[in-house]
Protein backbone atom coordinates (compact mmCIF):
# COMPACT_ATOMS: atom_id res chain seq x y z
CA UNK A 1 0.00 0.00 0.00
CA UNK A 2 1.58 3.30 -1.03
CA UNK A 3 1.89 5.72 1.74
CA UNK A 4 -0.25 8.64 2.31
CA UNK A 5 0.48 12.00 1.01
CA UNK A 6 2.17 14.03 3.36
CA UNK A 7 1.35 18.61 3.83
CA UNK A 8 2.02 21.66 5.27
CA UNK A 9 -1.04 22.66 6.79
CA UNK A 10 -2.17 26.13 7.24
CA UNK A 11 -0.43 28.10 9.66
CA UNK A 12 -3.38 30.68 10.43
CA UNK A 13 -6.52 29.60 10.20
CA UNK A 14 -9.45 32.17 10.73
CA UNK A 15 -13.05 31.57 12.07
CA UNK A 16 -15.50 31.99 8.89
CA UNK A 17 -19.03 33.02 9.05
CA UNK A 18 -20.52 30.03 7.23
CA UNK A 19 -24.07 28.51 6.22
CA UNK A 20 -24.71 25.69 7.86
CA UNK A 21 -24.24 22.85 6.05
CA UNK A 22 -25.20 19.41 7.25
CA UNK A 23 -22.60 16.54 6.24
CA UNK A 24 -20.03 18.55 7.88
CA UNK A 25 -17.69 17.98 4.58
CA UNK A 26 -14.76 20.52 4.20
CA UNK A 27 -12.67 21.81 1.55
CA UNK A 28 -9.29 23.44 1.38
CA UNK A 29 -7.05 23.74 -2.06
CA UNK A 30 -3.30 22.84 -2.11
CA UNK A 31 -0.20 23.47 -4.16
CA UNK A 32 1.28 21.63 -6.36
CA UNK A 33 4.22 18.57 -5.51
CA UNK A 34 6.81 21.88 -6.67
CA UNK A 35 6.21 23.78 -3.92
CA UNK A 36 5.69 21.80 -1.29
CA UNK A 37 2.31 20.27 -0.87
CA UNK A 38 1.10 23.41 0.85
CA UNK A 39 -2.47 23.93 2.14
CA UNK A 40 -3.37 27.46 0.67
CA UNK A 41 -6.06 28.64 3.16
CA UNK A 42 -8.41 26.97 5.99
CA UNK A 43 -10.77 24.74 5.84
CA UNK A 44 -14.32 25.58 4.55
CA UNK A 45 -17.62 24.32 4.76
CA UNK A 46 -19.04 26.96 2.35
CA UNK A 47 -17.61 25.84 -1.42
CA UNK A 48 -17.76 29.49 -2.78
CA UNK A 49 -14.74 30.54 -0.75
CA UNK A 50 -12.99 28.12 -2.84
CA UNK A 51 -13.40 30.33 -6.12
CA UNK A 52 -13.04 33.96 -4.15
CA UNK A 53 -9.41 32.21 -3.24
CA UNK A 54 -9.02 31.30 -7.31
CA UNK A 55 -9.94 35.16 -8.29
CA UNK A 56 -7.67 36.33 -5.73
CA UNK A 57 -4.99 34.78 -6.56
CA UNK A 58 -5.15 35.42 -10.64
CA UNK A 59 -6.22 39.17 -10.20
CA UNK A 60 -3.39 39.36 -7.46
CA UNK A 61 -6.10 41.41 -5.63
CA UNK A 62 -6.47 40.60 -1.78
CA UNK A 63 -10.19 39.76 -0.70
CA UNK A 64 -11.93 39.36 2.60
CA UNK A 65 -15.17 37.77 2.94
CA UNK A 66 -17.65 36.79 6.21
CA UNK A 67 -13.97 36.22 7.65
CA UNK A 68 -12.15 34.51 4.72
CA UNK A 69 -9.44 36.40 3.24
CA UNK A 70 -6.66 35.44 0.75
CA UNK A 71 -3.64 37.02 -0.29
CA UNK A 72 -1.55 35.77 -2.90
CA UNK A 73 1.39 37.59 -0.90
CA UNK A 74 1.01 35.90 2.50
CA UNK A 75 -1.15 32.52 1.46
CA UNK A 76 0.54 29.42 -0.43
CA UNK A 77 -0.39 29.56 -4.32
CA UNK A 78 -3.05 27.40 -5.68
CA UNK A 79 -2.12 25.27 -8.59
CA UNK A 80 -3.76 26.88 -11.35
CA UNK A 81 -2.18 23.61 -13.88
CA UNK A 82 -3.90 20.97 -11.89
CA UNK A 83 -7.05 20.91 -9.82
CA UNK A 84 -5.89 19.89 -6.25
CA UNK A 85 -8.46 20.42 -3.55
CA UNK A 86 -7.93 18.43 0.09
CA UNK A 87 -11.64 17.20 1.39
CA UNK A 88 -11.66 16.28 5.26
CA UNK A 89 -15.06 16.63 7.45
CA UNK A 90 -15.68 19.42 10.12
CA UNK A 91 -15.16 18.34 14.19
CA UNK A 92 -18.76 17.60 14.89
CA UNK A 93 -19.55 15.25 11.78
CA UNK A 94 -16.14 12.76 11.56
CA UNK A 95 -17.94 9.66 9.46
CA UNK A 96 -16.24 6.03 9.97
CA UNK A 97 -17.58 5.52 6.16
CA UNK A 98 -16.13 8.87 4.62
CA UNK A 99 -13.39 6.85 2.80
CA UNK A 100 -16.26 4.75 0.53
CA UNK A 101 -18.22 8.45 0.02
CA UNK A 102 -14.82 9.48 -1.13
CA UNK A 103 -14.44 6.96 -3.51
CA UNK A 104 -18.20 7.34 -4.49
CA UNK A 105 -17.40 10.88 -5.04
CA UNK A 106 -14.56 9.82 -7.50
CA UNK A 107 -16.97 7.72 -8.96
CA UNK A 108 -19.49 10.58 -9.77
CA UNK A 109 -16.45 12.67 -10.85
CA UNK A 110 -14.92 10.28 -13.51
CA UNK A 111 -18.56 9.64 -14.83
CA UNK A 112 -18.69 13.32 -15.58
CA UNK A 113 -15.40 13.61 -16.89
CA UNK A 114 -15.89 11.01 -19.31
CA UNK A 115 -18.98 11.90 -20.84
CA UNK A 116 -17.50 15.74 -20.93
CA UNK A 117 -13.80 13.98 -22.71
CA UNK A 118 -11.62 15.66 -19.73
CA UNK A 119 -8.54 13.85 -18.04
CA UNK A 120 -9.55 11.47 -14.95
CA UNK A 121 -9.68 12.70 -11.82
CA UNK A 122 -7.47 10.79 -8.93
CA UNK A 123 -7.75 10.24 -5.13
CA UNK A 124 -5.19 9.93 -2.82
CA UNK A 125 -5.24 9.68 0.96
CA UNK A 126 -3.15 12.37 3.08
CA UNK A 127 -1.03 11.53 6.05
CA UNK A 128 -3.26 13.73 8.79
CA UNK A 129 -0.84 13.87 11.40
CA UNK A 130 -1.01 17.23 13.08
CA UNK A 131 -4.47 17.99 11.19
CA UNK A 132 -6.72 17.79 13.77
CA UNK A 133 -8.77 15.39 11.13
CA UNK A 134 -8.93 11.74 11.24
CA UNK A 135 -9.09 11.26 7.97
CA UNK A 136 -8.21 13.33 4.30
CA UNK A 137 -7.94 12.61 0.85
CA UNK A 138 -6.65 14.90 -2.25
CA UNK A 139 -8.62 15.12 -5.43
CA UNK A 140 -6.66 15.78 -7.74
CA UNK A 141 -8.26 16.64 -11.53
CA UNK A 142 -7.52 18.90 -15.03
CA UNK A 143 -6.99 22.08 -14.77
CA UNK A 144 -10.41 22.49 -16.80
CA UNK A 145 -12.51 22.69 -13.10
CA UNK A 146 -10.20 25.16 -11.96
CA UNK A 147 -10.37 27.52 -14.62
CA UNK A 148 -13.86 28.43 -14.03
CA UNK A 149 -15.35 29.51 -11.00
CA UNK A 150 -18.87 27.75 -11.93
CA UNK A 151 -16.72 24.64 -12.53
CA UNK A 152 -14.85 24.76 -9.28
CA UNK A 153 -18.15 24.97 -7.69
CA UNK A 154 -19.28 22.22 -9.59
CA UNK A 155 -16.40 19.51 -8.90
CA UNK A 156 -16.92 20.44 -5.09
CA UNK A 157 -20.71 20.22 -5.35
CA UNK A 158 -19.61 16.33 -6.67
CA UNK A 159 -17.25 15.28 -4.28
CA UNK A 160 -19.73 16.36 -1.92
CA UNK A 161 -22.58 14.53 -3.70
CA UNK A 162 -20.44 11.09 -2.76
CA UNK A 163 -22.14 11.48 0.54
CA UNK A 164 -25.18 10.16 -0.65
CA UNK A 165 -23.13 6.97 -2.62
CA UNK A 166 -25.21 6.87 -5.64
CA UNK A 167 -25.27 3.29 -7.22
CA UNK A 168 -25.37 4.11 -11.36
CA UNK A 169 -24.03 2.53 -14.05
CA UNK A 170 -24.69 5.35 -16.79
CA UNK A 171 -26.12 8.70 -16.97
CA UNK A 172 -29.52 7.80 -17.16
CA UNK A 173 -29.80 6.24 -13.72
CA UNK A 174 -27.51 8.44 -11.69
CA UNK A 175 -30.09 11.34 -12.84
CA UNK A 176 -32.78 9.42 -11.67
CA UNK A 177 -31.24 9.11 -8.43
CA UNK A 178 -30.58 13.07 -8.13
CA UNK A 179 -34.02 13.52 -9.78
CA UNK A 180 -35.18 11.23 -6.34
CA UNK A 181 -33.17 13.15 -3.82
CA UNK A 182 -34.79 16.65 -4.81
CA UNK A 183 -38.28 15.21 -5.21
CA UNK A 184 -37.36 14.18 -1.45
CA UNK A 185 -36.10 18.16 -1.04
CA UNK A 186 -39.34 19.47 -2.96
CA UNK A 187 -41.56 17.47 -0.50
CA UNK A 188 -39.79 18.82 2.41
CA UNK A 189 -39.36 15.25 3.02
CA UNK A 190 -35.53 15.62 3.26
CA UNK A 191 -33.34 18.99 5.08
CA UNK A 192 -30.40 18.61 3.07
CA UNK A 193 -28.90 21.58 1.09
CA UNK A 194 -27.20 19.35 -1.63
CA UNK A 195 -30.87 17.94 -2.15
CA UNK A 196 -32.24 21.56 -2.09
CA UNK A 197 -29.05 22.39 -4.77
CA UNK A 198 -30.54 19.35 -7.19
CA UNK A 199 -33.35 20.97 -7.71
CA UNK A 200 -32.36 23.08 -10.22
CA UNK A 201 -29.20 21.45 -11.03
CA UNK A 202 -29.55 17.83 -11.63
CA UNK A 203 -30.24 17.91 -14.68
CA UNK A 204 -28.20 20.56 -16.23
CA UNK A 205 -24.29 19.50 -15.33
CA UNK A 206 -23.86 17.00 -17.86
CA UNK A 207 -24.23 19.33 -20.74
CA UNK A 208 -22.74 22.62 -18.83
CA UNK A 209 -19.61 20.45 -18.65
CA UNK A 210 -19.74 19.06 -21.91
CA UNK A 211 -20.42 22.49 -23.72
CA UNK A 212 -17.85 24.85 -21.16
CA UNK A 213 -16.25 26.50 -24.14
CA UNK A 214 -19.73 27.79 -25.61
CA UNK A 215 -20.61 28.65 -22.48
CA UNK A 216 -17.38 30.39 -20.57
CA UNK A 217 -15.80 33.19 -22.38
CA UNK A 218 -12.13 33.46 -21.42
CA UNK A 219 -9.39 36.18 -21.03
CA UNK A 220 -5.52 35.31 -20.45
CA UNK A 221 -6.44 31.61 -20.30
CA UNK A 222 -9.26 31.51 -17.20
CA UNK A 223 -13.21 32.66 -17.16
CA UNK A 224 -13.44 36.88 -17.64
CA UNK A 225 -16.01 36.18 -14.50
CA UNK A 226 -12.65 36.20 -12.62
CA UNK A 227 -11.72 39.28 -14.22
CA UNK A 228 -14.69 41.04 -14.47
CA UNK A 229 -14.38 43.06 -11.18
CA UNK A 230 -18.01 42.28 -9.60
CA UNK A 231 -17.60 43.14 -5.85
CA UNK A 232 -16.63 40.25 -3.63
CA UNK A 233 -19.73 39.39 -2.15
CA UNK A 234 -21.54 39.40 -5.53
CA UNK A 235 -19.32 37.09 -7.13
CA UNK A 236 -19.18 34.79 -3.67
CA UNK A 237 -23.08 34.76 -3.85
CA UNK A 238 -23.17 34.38 -7.79
CA UNK A 239 -20.82 32.80 -9.45
CA UNK A 240 -21.44 28.78 -8.11
CA UNK A 241 -23.48 25.96 -10.64
CA UNK A 242 -26.28 26.53 -8.67
CA UNK A 243 -26.84 30.16 -9.69
CA UNK A 244 -25.32 28.71 -13.15
CA UNK A 245 -28.34 26.36 -13.50
CA UNK A 246 -30.72 28.82 -12.06
CA UNK A 247 -29.70 31.33 -15.19
CA UNK A 248 -28.97 34.15 -12.21
CA UNK A 249 -25.04 34.56 -12.66
CA UNK A 250 -24.03 38.15 -12.99
CA UNK A 251 -23.25 37.79 -16.93
CA UNK A 252 -26.51 38.36 -18.90
CA UNK A 253 -25.01 36.86 -21.87
CA UNK A 254 -23.68 33.81 -19.41
CA UNK A 255 -27.35 33.77 -18.27
CA UNK A 256 -28.38 33.81 -22.29
CA UNK A 257 -25.95 30.70 -23.17
CA UNK A 258 -27.52 28.71 -20.07
CA UNK A 259 -31.13 29.59 -21.60
CA UNK A 260 -30.56 29.00 -24.84
CA UNK A 261 -28.23 25.43 -23.89
CA UNK A 262 -31.56 24.21 -21.73
CA UNK A 263 -33.25 25.37 -25.52
CA UNK A 264 -31.38 22.68 -27.25
CA UNK A 265 -29.54 25.00 -29.20
CA UNK A 266 -25.77 24.05 -28.10
CA UNK A 267 -25.92 20.53 -27.35
CA UNK A 268 -23.45 18.61 -28.60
Amino acid sequence: MAEAIKVEWFKHPKSLSEDYQQIGMVFAFITSPKDGYKVCHEWVECRDFMQDAVRAQITNTPCSVYGFTFDINKNPKIDMNKMRVLVSKNSRSEDLDFKSKMKSALNILNHFEKHAGIALSKMEEVNAAGSGKKQIFMFTGSSVWVKSPYLISMYTFLIRLGDKQFKFNNRKELLNSFEELKKLASAHKICDNDAIYLKSTWDRMHDILKNRTALFKKESGVDVAFLAGDPIRSFHHKCGIVSLCQEATLNSGLNKRMRELKGGKQRE
